[in-house]
Formats: C-alpha cells, sequence, structure tokens
C-alpha cells in the first residue's frame, strides 16, 4: 500500500459518523466474547452490594463509570465463582 492510501485511511476513521463507531465498538465485543447489558436494579441495594464486597469507594456510588466497573468486576468474579 502507498503511503497516501494509508494516510486516507487514517483521515476516513478519524471522521466516522457516531453511528458507524458505536456499531464497530460493538463488533468488537462481540469478537471478544463481551456482552453489553441494559439492565435495571434499585441503585441502593447495588451500591450497598458493591460497597459490602469492597469493589467501590463508598464515596463513588454517584459516578456511573465507577458503577458500572465495579458491577462487572462482580459479575466476573460471581461467574468464576459458578465455574469452579
Amino acid at each position: 500500500m502507498s503511503p497516501v492510501y494509508n494516510s486516507q485511511m487514517h483521515l476516513h476513521r478519524e471522521h466516522r459518523s457516531a453511528n458507524a463507531i458505536r456499531v464497530s465498538r460493538a463488533y468488537q465485543r462481540r469478537r471478544a466474547g463481551l456482552a453489553v447489558l441494559p439492565i435495571e436494579v434499585d441503585a441502593v441495594a447495588l451500591a450497598d452490594a458493591l460497597i459490602e464486597a469492597r469493589l467501590i469507594d463508598p464515596n463513588m456510588v454517584d459516578d456511573r463509570t465507577a458503577l458500572a466497573k465495579a458491577t462487572a468486576r462482580l459479575l466476573e468474579i460471581f461467574c468464576k465463582e459458578k465455574t469452579k
């Protein structure tokens, strides 16, 4: 491939639509064996469980990213325990 083609491809990737980026990330997750699960849960009960499991700092329970990461970790631990 020529350098021009590579730089054009790089520019093309930078200007992808939000939808194209979202679809690409979904394919990447699927290839990695990951799933995104929309769930409905009692926020207080979830925060309490994560704090009790020491997966989140009590000061971070209002941070949705921290909650998501801690919840993912809790599910990983649960799944590993079930497969033992």
